[in-house]
């Protein structure tokens, strides 16, 4: 009850801080780094996570970058050329996060030598000539990792130390600028590029990765503006009134703001649990206004007036929903008690998002409404 008159008398500088709000909120929505690297999310005083470094000083790398090279013929004196070209002038620009480049060309050519070529690809690959000098340090397992069956695709390994996932990006895209030069490219990375015929593409779990967090950051702004259309579309179908859909989207839009300036405080990082926030909190506000709005006009109807409607209705049902939301606040919040830093904060964040939609649902709309039904 106090919640929902504490604002009657303030309604005007009320919605004007709230539109600040949104503003801020959306301001900083876009500003969050989300956490992707998996590593982070499990505890980190755990047996697995001792081994994982443990294994990362020994073999002095922490991931794979693919690069997937197609040609008719991989093995073909040029195409192996090629990649032993691309993969050293790789090396060379990041000594620092490239350990090494892996392939059928640079086998070859620390057994022989020599410029890897095609004869002797071949008899690595245990097809050609009557003495394979190479034949027994190349075994099979070790040759299907790098070429086909058919040798028409073909990879390129290079194991990278431990950057995040923002550095993988740029690693990514520097070598898709390499393998296809875009217009007006220097000669240097011209020179980089593919001969004809062929193609090579970044790939693998790192390549997925850096795309995975490029499109997570991208779209979280957008899916936060499709649902609330989609709500806004969801009430406008049902009440067929612009008055009674905006009404309750007033205190969704501020708890949107209002939640993303929360997430700020708290100095939680985000992950692709807690990125999704912004639609839970659309969810859930919208859930408690179209309820309170509901019992509003119902007891209107029945001859009350608009004080008394509040009073009656919408203090009577959020009796109701806040016994509901502060269960669910409190079954999300035991998740902050996890020692999985993935499930701790988004238990909290969830848990302080659903006290922000109750707020702004309780203390927003009563006095909206009693405002509307003053102004026709």
């Amino acid at each position: 009850r106090w919640l929902c008159f504490a604002l009657q008398r303030r309604l005007v500088p009320v919605v004007a801080v709230g539109a600040v709000i949104v503003v801020a909120g959306l301001a900083v929505e876009g500003r969050f780094v989300i956490q992707t690297d998996p590593e982070r999310w499990v505890a980190q005083d755990s047996e697995t996570v001792d081994e994982l470094r443990r294994l990362r000083e020994v073999t002095a790398f922490s991931s794979e970058l693919v690069v997937l090279v197609e040609a008719p013929d991989v093995t073909a004196t040029e195409v192996l050329q090629w990649t032993q070209r691309f993969a050293d002038a790789q090396i060379e620009r990041h000594p620092d996060v490239l350990v090494r480049g892996a392939s059928v060309a640079a086998v070859v050519a620390e057994v022989t030598g020599a410029p890897p070529g095609q004869d002797e690809a071949l008899v690595m690959l245990g097809g050609a000539l009557d003495d394979p000098p190479t034949y027994d340090v190349a075994p099979a397992d070790l040759v299907r990792s790098f070429v086909s069956d058919d040798r028409r695709p073909a990879a390129i390994v290079f194991p990278i130390r431990n950057i995040t996932p923002h550095e993988r990006r740029a690693l990514l895209d520097e070598k898709l600028a390499t393998l296809v030069p875009p217009a007006g490219a220097s000669t240097a990375v011209g020179e980089l590029s593919p001969p004809a015929g062929v193609t090579g593409v970044p790939t693998g779990l790192a390549a997925i990765g850096a795309e995975f967090v490029e499109l997570l950051e991208a779209n979280r702004v957008a899916m936060t503006w499709l649902a609330l259309g989609a709500v806004g579309l969801c009430l406008l179908l049902w009440f067929r009134s612009v008055t009674m859909t905006v009404l309750p989207l007033v205190p969704v839009t501020i708890a949107v703001g209002l939640s993303a300036l929360v997430t700020m405080a708290s100095g939680r990082e985000l992950s692709p649990l807690t990125s999704v926030t912004g639609p839970l909190v659309i969810a859930t506000c919208t859930e408690f206004s179209v309820l309170i709005l509901a019992r509003y006009v119902e007891e209107r109807r029945r001859g009350l007036d608009p004080a008394a409607a509040v009073d009656l209705g919408a203090v009577r049902i959020g009796r109701a929903f806040v016994a509901s939301g502060l269960t669910v606040v409190g079954g999300f919040a035991v998740l902050g008690l996890s020692s999985y830093p993935l499930l701790r904060d988004f238990g909290i964040l969830v848990a302080l998002n659903v006290v922000v939609a109750l707020v702004c649902a309780l203390a927003v709309l009563p006095p909206l409404l009693m405002w509307a039904d003053g102004n026709r």
